[in-house]
């Protein structure tokens, strides 16, 4: 994954980034997101079943802060957890512009899915939410359902 992100560095002009299903890992997340810095045009960005967990969802969402075109984020299947899934939540807070979602599958239980729907607050251009297969109970749930009314563009919802 270093190589990849030493060589996405030259790639100036990228707009969609998609390495989903690629084992990259915590290693391969960190030198992904440190090559991010360089995209600030990058629109949609898919890092799902990577197995990047909590600290390779960190360095995404410190990357996520340079990415302010960003409309696509998928990191499903990546077992970020609670932890992970409240440090994304808070870099795309500044995302106005995002309008796919994906954090299917990552066992963000309740204290995960608060921290979304905190977030989501922020994104009423939010076309498609994909929460599923996350262990969120029943406050979680409250807690996103509640962040359902401000969406008003969502056409899509996987829960």
């Amino acid at each position: 994954a270093r190589a990849l992100a030493r060589a996405l560095e030259r790639l100036k002009h990228l707009t969609k980034l998609g390495l989903h299903n690629n084992s990259i890992g915590v290693k391969g997340a960190r030198a992904v997101a440190s090559a991010l810095q360089h995209h600030q045009n990058l629109k949609e960005l898919y890092l799902g079943s990577n197995a990047i967990g909590v600290k390779g969802a960190r360095a995404v969402a410190t990357a996520l802060q340079d990415l302010k075109h960003l409309m696509e984020l998928g990191l499903g299947v990546n077992s970020i957890g609670a932890e992970g899934a409240r440090a994304v939540a808070a870099a795309l807070e500044q995302h106005q512009n995002l309008q796919e979602l994906y954090l299917n599958g990552n066992s963000i239980g309740d204290d995960g899915a608060r921290a979304v729907a905190t977030t989501l607050w922020h994104h009423d251009n939010l076309q498609v939410l994909y929460l599923g297969d996350n262990e969120i109970g029943v406050e979680g749930a409250r807690a996103v359902a509640t962040a359902l009314g401000y969406l008003k563009h969502l056409t899509k919802l996987d829960l």
